[in-house]
């Protein structure tokens, strides 16, 4: 037989592990300590999943011995409150947390380019009456969860149209709301949105405060020094060796672990095919677009004029969502890391690299240059730069990263199940399911991705005990 026709002999192994994002290393990590054979599988070349961190090239800040110095592309923040798991799991492999810095002034751009400047994250005190009635509606909403009424309805209102009904004085600023909010934590317009997954998501992470804030038990409160990946990295290192694959192998298993974005599942032939209602939710399951630009500087500039670096757009003429000051803590480099959402962020990346570089620096110009002490924002001394969308490829200059699937899947149109996220996590057959969209706490996050990888793991392992009887697991084939 030629060689090359030749099938290779299956492999077998308890437990397959499809995925080695976040979720599917931590529950790696589960199985490996409950004594069962597995193994990882990632059809990329890299570990990682949603997280993606480069390393600075050597002329755009202070080298650092260590190796410390990281871009964070894609998920960047955890806390060491709230987010138990990834904390500690910081913590057990020796990394460095940063505090986000938060002091000073931030900026505010409304539509018709005007700029304010305000005191707390994401402009609440200042933020228009449309946002305030539609954001704490929605905290409300998440907040009394088991005594919501009315959720089918919810399910099939999108998040523009309860905007639109909570603030009828002026539609333009009702959307204008309802679509940052989507655009900044799904990257979508808030027309495909159903109120009920926002909500959802909003009790999930403890309320819109909670994940737009960088206090100590907000979403943007630390940062891993080494980078976010360098996690994933670790945790891939510290698995027996021939367990992790990034090729194609056969293998053979009792029970599987599907670590994916949940839109990933609608790419895979099921037999028996999944339950209806899962089906239907994965239907629903759409994914959003979200990209990031890191400009590094010679001198953090925004500081010296009391601004803390952030800032939120709503204009429509300019490419960047709202901005973050992503510095190192020892002043090592210092960086602006901006956000870009939706269509907005679309025809941002079709530009080439030059084109992409104006425009966000002419937009920042517009909002920081209005304020006094800053009359234009300076050259920056390294752009790097990231698109997250799942299923693209790249049609920009290759200096643009595509790291696949977003923060998190957002679910549109109606077919009402009131905990989605519980479903989407139920195993069918020998199947078991995990991921950020599948988690109970802060669903879409890093936090989430881990704890999901967990429950799998645990489900595997109670199911793999009552296949062989209460005594233990039965060796590995």
């Amino acid at each position: 037989m030629d060689p090359e026709l030749e099938v290779p002999a299956p492999i077998f192994v308890d437990v397959v592990v499809v995925g080695a994002g976040l979720s599917g290393l931590r529950a790696a990590m589960e199985l490996q300590e409950t004594g069962c054979s597995f193994v990882v599988l990632e059809e990329r070349p890299r570990v990682g999943g949603k997280t993606l961190s480069v390393e600075m090239e050597a002329d755009h800040g202070v080298k650092d011995a260590k190796g410390l110095d990281k871009i964070d592309l894609g998920a960047s923040w955890i806390n060491n409150t709230t987010q138990s798991e990834m904390y500690d799991l910081t913590q057990r492999f020796g990394l460095e947390l940063v505090e986000q810095h938060a002091t000073d002034s931030h900026l505010y751009q409304r539509r018709n380019g005007s700029v304010d400047s305000f005191s707390t994250a994401f402009g609440h005190d200042i933020q228009s009456p449309a946002a305030r009635v539609l954001y704490p509606r929605l905290d409300g909403y998440a907040g009394n969860w088991l005594g919501l009424d009315g959720a089918p309805t919810f399910d099939q209102c999108d998040i523009q149209s309860l905007g639109r009904v909570n603030y009828s004085e002026d539609i333009q600023a009702a959307d204008d709301a309802a679509n940052f909010l989507t655009e900044a934590f799904l990257g979508i317009d808030s027309t495909s949105v159903s109120c009920l997954y926002m909500i959802n998501l909003i009790r999930s992470c403890g309320g819109l405060e909670t994940m737009s804030s960088s206090t100590p038990s907000g979403a943007q409160h630390l940062r891993i020094r080494q980078g976010a990946q360098s996690l994933s990295h670790a945790m891939a290192a510290s698995l027996p060796p021939s367990t992790l694959y990034l090729s194609t192998k056969l293998f053979h298993c009792r029970r599987l672990i599907l670590a994916l974005p949940t839109t990933a599942s609608s790419t895979i032939l099921f037999t028996p095919p999944l339950p209806q209602q899962k089906q239907a939710l994965i239907a629903r399951t759409v994914t959003g677009f979200l990209a990031k630009c890191v400009l590094v500087f010679s001198s953090p500039w925004w500081r010296a004029t009391g601004l803390s670096g952030a800032m939120e757009s709503l204009s429509p003429l300019g490419p960047v969502l709202f901005t973050r000051d992503t510095s190192d803590a020892e002043g090592r480099f210092h960086s602006l890391t901006c956000f870009l959402a939706g269509e907005r962020a679309r025809a941002w990346v079709a530009l080439d690299a030059k084109a992409r570089r104006a425009a966000v620096l002419d937009h920042l110009t517009e909002v920081f240059g209005s304020q006094p002490g800053v009359w234009s924002v300076p050259e920056p001394v390294g752009v790097y730069e990231a698109a997250w969308a799942e299923g693209m490829v790249p049609v920009v200059a290759p200096a643009l990263l595509w790291g696949g699937g977003v923060g998190v899947d957002a679910m549109v149109g109606d077919g009402y199940v009131e905990d989605q996220a519980e479903v989407l996590a139920m195993p069918f057959e020998y199947v078991h399911f995990a991921g950020a969209e599948t988690a109970d706490v802060w669903r879409g996050h890093m936090e989430g991705a881990v704890r999901s990888g967990v429950r799998a793991a645990r489900e595997v392992v109670v199911a793999l005990k009552e296949m062989d009887g209460v005594g233990g697991l039965k060796p590995s084939l």
